[in-house]
């Protein structure tokens, strides 16, 4: 089964994605409010993947990305944010993650980028999903 954990400062989000991921059959290990609590919650659980917003008060989730990736350079993250200046998507590049999707996206969309991606296979190569 395939783990993930939720990163989004908005509870209704989380509370949402953890009822989708359950119903696909993902093992939800947790949910955090910003990049500093995903670090934490990521040491702590370890899971297979990161769902990570980026624009979140305090501690945003460019923060939580580069504490995770420094601890676990092989950290598979994947970015939903309702932002969609490319700017900001070529910052969050530099930390590799496995992709940054923009909301509204379909969940299945999601799901396929997940499957696509935990054993290493390609991805499109700029990595951003409209």
């Amino acid at each position: 089964m395939t783990s993930v954990i939720l990163i989004d400062d908005e509870p209704t989000i989380t509370e949402t994605w953890e009822q989708l991921f359950r119903a696909k059959g993902f093992d939800v290990l947790g949910h955090a409010r910003n990049g500093d609590e995903a670090f934490c919650l990521y040491k702590k659980s370890m899971p297979d993947f990161v769902i990570m917003d980026i624009m979140m008060p305090k501690f945003d989730g460019g923060y939580g990305i580069e504490k995770i990736k420094t601890y676990d350079p092989n950290a598979k993250i994947i970015v939903v944010t309702a932002h969609h200046e490319m700017q900001l998507a070529e910052k969050i590049r530099r930390y590799e993650p496995v992709a940054v999707i923009f909301k509204p996206n379909e969940m299945d969309f999601l799901f396929e980028i997940i499957k696509k991606s935990k054993y290493g296979k390609a991805m499109l190569q700029d990595r951003i999903y409209y």
